[in-house]
């Protein structure tokens, strides 16, 4: 047309979608909570939906929720979206985590001493005992 022609351009930015793990678990007594530990990517504000139905909102790197389970339960990322994207299942860590407690188990987060209650589920045991393999402090017996 008359020797007129016009060119243009845009820049297209590429964003890639969220991803996470999740960790932080660990026998808990009853009453207690746990804090989970989501390390995730994304852009600006991340949030989603725990297999809990337990919602969570932060950015990146750490995103942490405490939850206290009522029962032994097992804990994943359900969903989550960034500013840019949505997640999909690949992107996000699939190991559950469980948060339990057992009356009377043994956790040795305060010392060896099988004798003080801190060390206990529900206090020193009279008869029962569940002795895990994962005690920050060995019972001495």
């Amino acid at each position: 047309m008359n020797g007129c022609y016009a060119t243009d351009s845009t820049l297209v930015l590429l964003n890639a979608r969220p991803s996470a793990t999740i960790t932080g678990a660990v026998p808990i007594c009853e009453g207690g909570s746990v804090d989970l530990h989501l390390n995730v990517n994304g852009t600006g504000i991340i949030s989603g939906i725990l297999s809990s139905g337990d919602n969570f909102s932060g950015t990146s790197p750490l995103i942490i929720v405490t939850v206290s389970p009522i029962i032994t339960t097992s804990y994943n990322i359900s969903n989550m979206l960034d500013e840019s994207c949505s997640s999909i299942v690949s992107d996000i860590s699939r190991h559950c985590y469980n948060c339990s407690y057992t009356k009377w188990r043994l956790l040795g987060i305060v010392s060896s001493d099988w004798n003080d209650a801190a060390n206990w589920c529900g206090g020193v045991p009279l008869s029962q005992l569940m002795l895990p393999y994962r005690e920050v402090y060995q019972g001495i017996l």
